[in-house]
């Protein structure tokens, strides 16, 4: 058995990494389904783990090509994200069935592409279900 610590540090500090202002302390979230996901806890534990913040797609929109975070102070500009979302729930604009979606993540997709670590499509950082 081995601790799992190391491998988490290496994930955050690439993350960081990927940011493309090069910031001291880059703005990183972890973009999730929401509370009716079977994974949610691990989504919420996860970015508590990893500094990181939890969003949902409503939480974010895309100005001017920059993905940005909305708060109560304004919005604030994102640097990575960490996509904890399935594929199917990614556009807005085919949805298979009346589950929610983000405009703002096919927007970010095709004009800042740069700031999803986990491209649509590529099953990384993904758990697998078992039926």
């Amino acid at each position: 058995m081995q601790r799992l610590a190391a491998f988490f540090g290496t994930l955050r500090d690439t993350l960081r990494g990927l940011a493309l202002r090069h910031r001291e302390n880059p703005r990183i979230v972890l973009l999730t389904p929401g509370p009716y996901n079977e994974t949610y806890f691990e989504h919420a534990y996860l970015a508590r783990y990893l500094g990181f913040t939890l969003v949902e797609g409503a939480d974010l929109t895309v100005r001017d090509s920059v993905v940005y975070l909305k708060t109560l102070g304004g919005l604030e500009p994102v640097d990575v994200v960490l996509r904890r979302l399935d594929d199917a729930f990614c556009d807005p604009l085919e949805p298979p069935d009346a589950t929610p979606r983000s405009a703002s993540r096919a927007h970010c997709r095709r004009y800042a592409p740069a700031t999803s670590w986990s491209r649509t499509g590529s099953g990384a950082a993904s758990s697998r279900r078992r039926r």
